[in-house]
């Protein structure tokens, strides 16, 4: 956007990273649950059990949200989720998971449920439901158009 010697101002407002940490032990379904979410525009970082997602929100800044599977060695996604809830208020936690928390966990309002297995735009509309909740909440909705799939190429 320029014109002659002149840059003119742009006037989009910066885009505020989304950062998530998926929890998750099996491997598989963790690097799909982070392709997904980077799908959706997210930056995401990872942690294969409730332990490591511990030191993890320790040491990373930003984060906006927990994305967790429930049954998981070590610490499971529970006693992570009370954890959050109790140490670090404000953070929600989103439980992916074919498990059931139980149902005192699922009242707070900052506690979602995505029962596996789901599809992306599900996932989305979860997190945006329990982003909402969050108080100050600074970024914007995910666009339903960031979803649609590209044309199909002809061979």
């Amino acid at each position: 956007m320029t014109a002659g010697p002149f840059r003119t101002a742009d006037t989009t407002p910066p885009v505020v990273p989304r950062r998530l940490l998926v929890v998750d032990d099996d491997p598989g379904l963790r690097l799909v649950l982070a392709r997904a979410l980077a799908r959706l525009g997210y930056e995401v970082v990872v942690a294969h059990n409730g332990a490591q997602a511990l030191t993890e929100l320790r040491n990373e800044l930003g984060i906006v949200a927990v994305v967790s599977d429930i049954t998981m060695p070590e610490k499971t996604g529970i006693e992570l989720a009370t954890h959050i809830l109790q140490q670090h208020p404000g953070l929600p936690v989103l439980f992916v998971t074919s498990s059931a928390p139980p149902p005192s966990l699922l009242e707070h309002p900052l506690v979602g449920l995505l029962a596996k297995p789901a599809v992306l735009t599900d996932l989305r509309d979860c997190l945006d439901d329990l982003l909402e909740r969050t108080p100050a909440r600074p970024w914007p909705r995910v666009p339903a158009v960031e979803l649609q799939r590209p044309p199909a190429r002809e061979p």
